[in-house]
């Protein structure tokens, strides 16, 4: 049979979310590796396991949704599913999911392939750089959520390298452990409650994650303390978050693509009976040096610099590490660098060239700037240095700039059609009409499939969707367990499905199912957000119709049971009035009256 025929593998994705800290990137780096392959991607952002942070515990839903009858395989990021719950209630999950082969991140599934990250060496680095390169006595700690593994392992890490160099331990500079988004809130603690004076009572703060640290640091300038003058400050994961500070981040790169590759890598062994289930792989954590810990550049002085990268083949491979550069890259850098076969006029368009495609890919500009300086500085001729080190400086402000302005006009535009699929949504008065304005709007904003399903009693209700520019109605209930309709379920062309669950004040609605070509998480958000609220106010104007119907049903069957009883009555009141006419006597007046009375009434 011809390949584009043949029904794609389906590989299921666990992620807590897929728009914040480095579920983000690792979602995105799957869908990559999907792409290249035969197989179609189900990405179920199901939220942390019980948590109670905005309600995400309702979308936990969705996880029931990755199994045996809607995918083939699974990848589960099983520790980012963790923090509120025991290790043993993640493994649950993914038992009762069935089985399936799977690669767990993180957590160690019994039977199944593991692939995890050192984060003890990673925060252990950053405390040791902190200690021997800026001579850090006093350091404090921000603690991630208790349940997680990771986090503690990071706890640990800190601990033992104040040990190993040689400082004493205080419990008053370590947070209680905290949620991930808590960075804030560890702040308030360490310097409001217990009175801790940053700059005085700790010269370093070490945080857990850069989400955590990215907050941090936010509460610290509101408190108007300076970030890299008054206080030093470093995190972990090496996520967006920390290119965000007033200064670069300091960091620990959490190996977000090859944890990405190496698991989807192992799961196609599983699935091709190539693959074994015994193996554990742990992948270190780099040292990622910029400006917020003390440091000038990533490499120390210029003299350290020198002695690092002060040969070309070295300087370039440092430059692979540093830019996270794929073969091609590095070769595309090779030439550059080398300036093979590209004449004196190419060689700053060459330049050009490599910065905007660095950037564009939400490179770090600090790296890329340091590279270029070390470039000029080391390995550029006397007559390059005298009028091109500005050049390429020029150069670099230049692109950055440009991709700046390229990515704030396609965030406004994305935004402009979101506001505009919002405001038809405001104003819809049924669930019915949903498809519809989904299939109007979302195409433009890289969606090419979409598909809406609400839970009904004990099944799950298909509403409608669309699919390559058609409507798709045949409303129908199915099975609880199936991701969409039967025949729809078999149909599903290869891609990259994002599965959203949708809820509202408290209660879990159904979910979204889009297939995206954009690997934007915000986006898959924003649309959940707005179809959340669109559901629940149709829902609910629905509910209000409903009992205005049943009040005018109630209030009709009303006026005609008493018509009815009006007309019964009007005889039997009548021979009473003449009875008592006939046999009038003491008492009979006021009966009467009464009588007459009701008489009135039934009129």
């Amino acid at each position: 049979m011809d390949s584009e025929h043949q029904t794609p593998q389906r590989v299921g994705l666990l992620v807590a979310s897929v728009h914040t800290g480095s579920s983000l990137s690792l979602w995105q780096e799957v869908a990559k590796e999907a792409q290249k392959s035969d197989s179609s991607l189900f990405v179920f952002a199901g939220g942390r396991l019980e948590s109670p942070e905005g309600q995400e515990y309702l979308r936990n839903c969705i996880y029931d949704l990755a199994n045996g009858e809607n995918i083939d395989a699974l990848i589960s990021w099983s520790s980012a599913l963790g923090g509120y719950v025991e290790a043993s209630e993640v493994l649950s999950l993914l038992e009762g999911l069935g089985p399936m082969p799977t690669v767990s991140i993180g957590i160690k599934k019994p039977g199944s392939p593991s692939v995890s990250f050192d984060a003890y060496a990673g925060i252990q680095s950053v405390v040791l750089h902190a200690i021997g390169c800026h001579n850090a006595k006093r350091i404090a700690f921000i603690r991630g959520p208790e349940n997680h593994y990771s986090a503690q392992d990071r706890w640990r890490a800190y601990t033992d390298s104040l040990t190993q160099g040689g400082i004493a331990q205080d419990p008053r500079l370590v947070s209680d452990p905290m949620a991930w988004t808590e960075g804030a809130k560890a702040v308030d603690q360490l310097v409001v409650e217990r009175g801790l004076i940053p700059g005085v009572d700790f010269d370093t703060l070490i945080c857990s994650s850069d989400m955590m640290m990215f907050a941090a640091s936010k509460r610290l300038q509101a408190l108007g303390y300076t970030i890299g003058e008054q206080l030093k400050i470093a995190g972990y994961n090496d996520s967006r978050e920390s290119r965000l500070l007033s200064l670069a981040a300091t960091t620990a790169r959490m190996p977000v693509r090859e944890l990405a590759q190496l698991s989807f890598s192992l799961l196609m062994a599983l699935l091709a009976n190539k693959g074994s289930k015994a193996l554990d792989i742990v992948l270190p954590s780099q040292l990622v040096v910029r400006r917020s810990c003390g440091c000038r550049y990533s490499l120390g002085t210029i003299e350290q610099a020198r002695k690092a990268i002060g040969q070309m083949s070295r300087y370039i491979d440092w430059v692979t590490r540093s830019l996270l550069l794929t073969e091609d890259e590095t070769e595309y850098v090779r030439t550059l660098f080398t300036r093979q076969g590209i004449g004196e006029r190419q060689y700053l368009p060459f330049i050009e060239e490599v910065v905007h495609r660095y950037l564009d890919g939400d490179g770090d500009p600090n790296l890329l700037s340091e590279a270029l300086f070390f470039y000029c500085e080391f390995f550029a001729s006397p007559a390059f240095r005298q009028g091109g080190a500005l050049t390429v400086a020029e150069l670099f402000v230049r692109q950055r700039d440009l991709v700046a302005h390229e990515h704030a006009y396609e965030v406004s535009t994305q935004a402009r059609r979101l506001d505009d699929l919002k405001g038809d949504l405001l104003s819809l008065r049924s669930v019915d009409a949903i498809p519809s304005l989904l299939k109007r709007h979302l195409a433009d904003l890289g969606i090419e499939q979409g598909y809406l399903v609400l839970y009904s009693g004990d099944g799950s209700s298909f509403v409608g969707g669309f699919a390559n520019g058609n409507l798709i109605d045949g409303q129908c209930s199915f099975a609880k367990e199936l991701l969409l309709p039967p025949a729809l379920n078999r149909s599903l062309i290869k891609a990259v499905y994002v599965v959203e669950p949708l809820y509202m004040e408290n209660q879990p609605l159904g979910y979204l199912v889009l297939a995206t070509v954009r690997y934007s998480g915000s986006l898959m958000e924003e649309i959940r957000s707005a179809v959340s609220s669109a559901v629940k106010g149709a829902l609910l104007l629905d509910a209000a119709n409903r009992a205005a119907e049943e009040a005018e049903r109630a209030n009709a069957a009303r006026s005609v049971f008493f018509a009815n009883i009006g007309e019964g009555l009007k005889e039997p009141l009548k021979e009473a009035m003449t009875l008592l006419a006939k046999n009038a006597g003491p008492g009979c007046e006021e009966v009467q009256q009464q009588i007459a009375h009701a008489s009135h009434l039934v009129q």
